[in-house]
C-alpha cells in the first residue's frame, strides 16, 4: 500500500499518505476539542459508556534543553492521512522547573511554532491554543496541516521550530529560541 506519512522526531515531522478511515458524523479523530483541562483530540475525549469510534491518538514526549531551562514537549510524531485532508497536531509544552508561586511567572508564556522545509502542496498554520491554571509554565498549541489533493502517496517530512517568550516583571524575557526544536 502506498502511503504518505508525517513523523516529528524532536523537531522533524513525517507525514504518510494512506487509505484512512473516513470521517464520521462526529468528525475526524484528530479534531481539536476544548476541555476544562486543555486541548485534546476528539478520539481521546468521549463519554464513559459510549463506544468511541476511533482508537486513541498517542503522543511522543521529548525533553529539550538543559537544567534549569528544560522544556518538555509532547506531540504526534507520526501522522497518516489521505490527500485532500486536514490534520491537527497538538503540542503540549511544559516547563517543569518554573515555580508557580513565583510572581514573575504568573503571566502566560508566549509560544509560537513554525514549520520549515515544507514539501510542496503541504501547508501548516498555527491552530488553537490554551493556557491552564499555571500559564507561566504550561501551554498548548496546535498545528493545522493541510494536505493538497494533488499530493502523491509517500513519506514527507518537515521541521517544526518553536519560539518561546516568558513575561517576567512586566517585560518580555526570551526564554529560548531554538533552531533544533
Amino acid at each position: 500500500m502506498k502511503k504518505l506519512t508525517i513523523v516529528l522526531l524532536g523537531a522533524l515531522l513525517l507525514f504518510a499518505l494512506v487509505s484512512c478511515a473516513q470521517p464520521t458524523a462526529e468528525g475526524q479523530a484528530d479534531d481539536i476539542v476544548f476541555t476544562p483541562g486543555g486541548l485534546v483530540y476528539r478520539a481521546n475525549h468521549h463519554q464513559e459508556g459510549v463506544k468511541n469510534p476511533w482508537p486513541p491518538i498517542e503522543s511522543t514526549e521529548v525533553v529539550l534543553g538543559d537544567s534549569p531551562d528544560v522544556v518538555q514537549v509532547s506531540y504526534r510524531d507520526r501522522i497518516e492521512t489521505q490527500a485532500g485532508q486536514i490534520r491537527n497536531n497538538i503540542f503540549y509544552i511544559y516547563l517543569p522547573n518554573v515555580d508557580v508561586n513565583d510572581a514573575n511567572f504568573v503571566k502566560p508564556m508566549v509560544v509560537s511554532l513554525k514549520a520549515i522545509n515544507l514539501p510542496a502542496r503541504i501547508n501548516v498554520s498555527e491552530g488553537e491554543s490554551w493556557h491552564g491554571p499555571d500559564p507561566g509554565r504550561r501551554s498548548e498549541l496546535s498545528l493545522k496541516i493541510e494536505v493538497s489533493p494533488q499530493v502523491q502517496p509517500g513519506e514527507y517530512s518537515f521541521e517544526v521550530r518553536k519560539s518561546m517568550v516568558r513575561i517576567m516583571g512586566g517585560s518580555p524575557a526570551r526564554l529560548r529560541r531554538s533552531s533544533n526544536g
